[in-house]
């Protein structure tokens, strides 16, 4: 198509020539909202604070600005011009990557400075007079520390990415003292999903009177996005995942799962590949070099499933992801909408499939759904596709047992494997750490959760199970309704002809206890009786009482049952059960 120089396009950025060349190149074709707005800011060489989630194009937001100040490479040897850190090794090659892009067609050098590498590489990198260097903080101190005469006094330009997570990684100390070498006339732009306290603090601190720009990212879902919510047993999940990504996912479609922790990744990765499927994971123990090779693998299309820890995903911006799973559901809704953010980017749809358990996760569904401001409501037989599409609305229901109790036979053949049942042992005591650790819900969605109808199947996996999917779900709804149902009265209380009888009209129960308290009352008042000498009882069988005797110690040991019992055949009406 056309490029059209207008207000709102790349072409009126006043980018220059080489710059917008690649940006062209690249494919982009208008700047995403964050690109709209901190673009022209970081240009007029103003401090930047902008929020925004991962998918949102940010890295070109602050990559554009920093190629456009720097124009060309710089032979003076003073130093690095321009310096970016981000929190993760993953995240900061991925960094590296947009500036080989959209710097192909300037002069301009860049040094990727990353654990896991080789340093005398990296030296290498150095003495070649870098315009830019990308980095994680711990690696950029290290260099700063061996290296005599490095520092970063010629840095004029400054970038934080996903400055939330740095922090919350324990970079805090680095990232200060990195930026106490810096020389005092730098511009600072940071980028952040979310805006805790340590980095507003730091913000006001060591910014100067910086913009903000804030697109209400963290509580907004892409309106592209469709999430459907099943709820299972937790013994039932791995059985409808397995579904799910065999028959409701398309094998060409990209799809993250997120569990909870890394034994779920290996063991949920390990059963993937033995039922045929494409899959890899990572985490945040696993080895550097073989998280670099899944991840590859993944963008490049040659696995189409990744399971992955919310640590070890933090920093992965993989493009044009299709769908998300959410085998474990998280306690925080931030935390959802980052992972789901990564679907249904750049006017794609996409879907979020999330398997909760009705007690213990649905209330942070509800929490979920207070904080988009939506409503929550269960599916009943009735919900049709109009009301599954609806944004004001999201309806959950069961995963059809039907389709369960075939997963279930299914896994019993894998899980005869040993390694596999050592696997599952292992995530399963992980699991139970992970409870203790997670924050609990909000007591309102608690309550609001308590106090819903049971749910139906939902509608949306009628075109996936054999046979009439909503004949199952009025036969859910059934037995939904026996579960629930409470007679009026006991079994005791009902009005038999037996009972009717016996109490002429009245209350049987009433009638039992009238009938019996008088006996009940005569062995009380015995038992608080004292009990006869035993040199009268001797006396007594010596006067030739024996007899006597003997019947008042076995009267003694009788039971209040057994009194009764005979009390009552003796006393007219039949009253015993």
């Amino acid at each position: 198509g056309k490029w059209r120089g207008g207000i709102g396009t790349f072409d009126n950025m006043n980018l220059l020539p080489d710059i917008l060349r690649a940006v062209k190149r690249k494919g982009y074709r208008l700047p995403t909202p964050i690109q709209r707005k901190a673009i022209p800011l970081a240009k007029a060489g103003h401090d930047v604070v902008a929020m925004s989630r991962t998918g949102s194009g940010k890295t070109a937001a602050f990559m554009l600005p920093v190629l456009n100040r720097l124009k060309e490479h710089d032979t003076s040897g003073a130093g690095p011009r321009a310096l970016i850190l981000s929190p993760t090794r993953e995240l900061t090659m991925q960094t590296f990557k947009f500036a080989e892009d959209f710097g192909k067609y300037t002069d301009l050098r860049a040094a990727l400075l990353i654990g896991g590498d080789s340093m005398q590489e990296q030296f290498a990198q150095l003495a070649d007079n870098p315009d830019v260097l990308i980095a994680t903080p711990g690696r950029l101190i290290h260099h700063m520390d061996e290296i005599d005469g490095f520092n970063l006094k010629s840095v004029r330009m400054v970038v934080i990415d996903e400055a939330d997570r740095m922090f919350e990684l324990g970079f805090s100390d680095q990232v200060k003292r990195i930026f106490r070498s810096l020389h005092e006339s730098k511009q600072c732009l940071l980028f952040s999903a979310t805006m805790p306290a340590m980095v507003a603090e730091f913000a006001s601190a060591g910014l100067k009177d910086p913009q903000l720009v804030r697109l209400d990212s963290e509580s907004r879902i892409s309106d592209d996005l469709e999430m459907r919510f099943f709820t299972v047993s937790s013994g039932e999940k791995l059985g409808a995942l397995l579904f799910l990504v065999k028959e409701v996912i398309s094998s060409e479609e990209s799809t993250i799962v997120f569990v909870s922790t890394k034994h779920h990744v290996e063991l949920i990765t390990k059963i993937f590949r033995d039922s045929g499927l494409k899959a890899n994971g990572i985490h945040g123990s696993m080895d550097q070099t073989a998280r670099t090779i899944n991840i590859n693998a993944f963008r490049n299309g040659s696995v189409n499933l990744l399971v992955v820890t919310d640590v070890a995903a933090r920093g992965v911006d993989i493009p044009l992801i299709n769908n998300v799973v959410n085998y474990d559901f998280p306690a925080r809704p931030k935390l959802f909408v980052h992972r789901v953010g990564r679907a249904a980017r750049a006017g794609r749809t996409g879907c979020a499939f999330s398997l909760v358990t009705h007690d213990g996760e649905l209330p942070y569904v509800m929490d979920l759904h207070m904080f988009l401001a939506r409503k929550l409501q269960p599916c009943t037989k009735d919900v049709g596709d109009e009301e599954l599409s609806s944004k004001e609305v999201t309806y959950f229901g069961r995963f059809p047992q039907s389709v369960l109790d075939s997963a279930f036979e299914y896994l019993k053949l894998k899980l005869e494997d040993a390694d596999v049942q050592n696997m599952m042992q292992t995530a399963n005591r992980g699991y139970k750490q992970y409870l203790k650790s997670r924050q609990g819900a909000s007591a309102e969605s608690c309550g609001r959760v308590k106090a819903m109808d049971k749910e139906s199947v939902h509608p949306f996996l009628f075109n996936f199970i054999s046979g009439d999917g909503k004949a199952e779900a009025s036969l859910i709804e059934y037995q939904n309704m026996l579960k629930t149902f409470r007679p009026n009265r006991t079994i005791l209380e009902g009005d038999t002809q037996r009972s009717q009888a016996a109490a002429n009209g009245g209350d049987f129960m009433t009638v039992k206890r009238r009938h019996h308290d008088k006996y009940i009352e005569k062995t009380k008042t015995k038992n608080q009786e004292p009990e006869p000498s035993e040199d009268k009882e001797e006396a007594e069988e010596e006067d030739g009482g024996k007899e006597k005797a003997a019947s008042k110690r076995a009267r003694k040991k009788m039971s209040l049952l057994d009194e009764l019992d005979m009390d009552t055949a003796g006393g007219g009406g039949s009253h015993k059960f």
